[in-house]
C-alpha cells in the first residue's frame, strides 16, 4: 500500500494531489481547478474518474451545492 506522497505505478500523480483536486472541485469547478493547479481540464477529469470509486465510499460532508452540466461519465 502506498502512502499519500507516492505515485502508484499506473498513475502520474500522488494520492495527495488527487485528494486536493477532488476537494477543490467540490468547492469550485473543473476549469478553475485546472488553471490553479497547472493542469488541463482533461487531466482534472481523469483524476476525478480515477477517484470515483473512493468518492462513492467517502461522500463529502457539508456539501451545500451540487452543479450539474451536460457532461456524462459512462463506465
Amino acid at each position: 500500500m502506498y502512502s499519500e506522497g507516492y505515485v502508484e505505478k499506473t498513475r502520474s500523480y500522488t494520492k495527495r494531489l488527487a485528494s486536493k483536486i477532488v476537494t477543490e472541485v467540490i468547492e469550485s469547478d473543473i476549469k478553475n481547478v485546472a488553471e490553479r493547479n497547472g493542469l488541463s481540464e482533461t487531466e482534472v477529469e481523469t483524476i476525478l474518474k480515477e477517484q470515483f470509486s473512493d468518492l462513492k465510499l467517502n461522500k463529502p460532508i457539508g456539501l451545500k451545492k451540487l452543479g450539474i452540466d451536460e457532461i456524462a461519465w459512462v463506465q
